[in-house]
């Protein structure tokens, strides 16, 4: 397949060098590379991609807070087969002034994609007071699921990623959890109970794209230039994130989680977990009493 690639891309070389339109080769060329990832990224057919493939396993002790093993068979990806790049929205441009390279593209999977823990053993303590064990299967999955991604990398020199932005977008979630606390129907109930939360996230999530889609980007682009993550996120993002209407957002970014911190070195986290641990229980009974 890779030297599929490279014949195709020499043979695109040689037809346009003459040419002095070098948007239009640089276009072509991108449309050859989109192409290949698209091909690799749906994994020739195949129903998922194996993230890890064989047994694995690790303990946790983090600051006294969740202790405890985790041991799994396999993690997968499911659904790539659906993916397609809309060759429509690609747009690629050459700034020849800058030595900027500008590339946008759309990347959407009509159907369900998702992610699967795959014989999950887990035996672990929510400081030391919230049993969390079980043994099954673990699905996350999410519904036409649409990517957009833009990009500038600057060739004035090394090449370097100036800009990065992708903004992500989903209709609908799906949680499948097996064997928590070796009950199949709390299990079930928890599943349900996560897909109608996070539905109903989804509705904050249209609302805040904008915020949400500068804090991933922010990320990726300090993971990428090796920066910290945290100074890059406020410069970037302070301005879009702030008028957010969420008080968590909104606290994220005028310094009010400073206070949360704080509680936290100071051991108040446990008040904190206690709290979270109530509403969701409070949540589950209302739910089983609906039914």
């Amino acid at each position: 397949m890779k030297g599929g690639l490279i014949i195709a891309l020499l043979c695109f070389s040689c037809v346009v060098g003459a040419t002095a339109d070098w948007d239009k080769v640089i276009n072509g060329i991108a449309t050859i590379v989109v192409a290949y990832i698209e091909t690799l990224l749906k994994a020739g057919g195949k129903e998922y991609v194996l993230l890890v493939g064989k047994p694995n396993g690790t303990s946790l002790n983090y600051s006294n807070i969740i202790e405890g093993d985790i041991h799994f068979t396999r993690i997968y990806l499911y659904g790539l087969d659906g993916l397609v790049v809309n060759t429509q929205t690609i747009n690629i441009q050459w700034n020849s002034s800058s030595q900027t390279l500008i590339l946008g593209l759309n990347i959407s999977v009509p159907n369900e994609v998702g992610i699967v823990i795959e014989d999950y053993d887990i035996d672990l303590g929510l400081i030391n007071i919230i049993p969390l064990y079980g043994a099954g299967n673990f699905l996350v999955g999410g519904y036409s699921v649409n990517i957009g991604i833009y990009s500038e990398i600057s060739f004035s020199g090394s090449p370097n990623l100036t800009y990065f932005e992708l903004r992500p977008f989903l209709s609908g979630t799906k949680f499948d959890l097996s064997g928590f606390w070796r009950n199949s129907e709390l299990s079930t109930v928890i599943s349900e109970v996560l897909t109608i939360a996070f539905d109903a996230f989804i509705i904050v999530w249209d609302f805040e794209i904008d915020c949400i889609t500068c804090a991933i980007s922010s990320v990726v682009e300090s993971l990428i230039h090796e920066t910290d993550i945290s100074d890059h996120l406020r410069e970037r993002c302070q301005t879009i994130c702030l008028p957010s209407k969420n008080t968590l957002i909104k606290a994220a970014f005028d310094g009010s989680l400073a206070d949360f911190r704080d509680d936290i070195s100071k051991g108040n986290v446990v008040e904190y977990i206690e709290t979270g641990a109530d509403y969701f229980t409070k949540k589950i009974e209302c739910y089983l009493a609906d039914k």
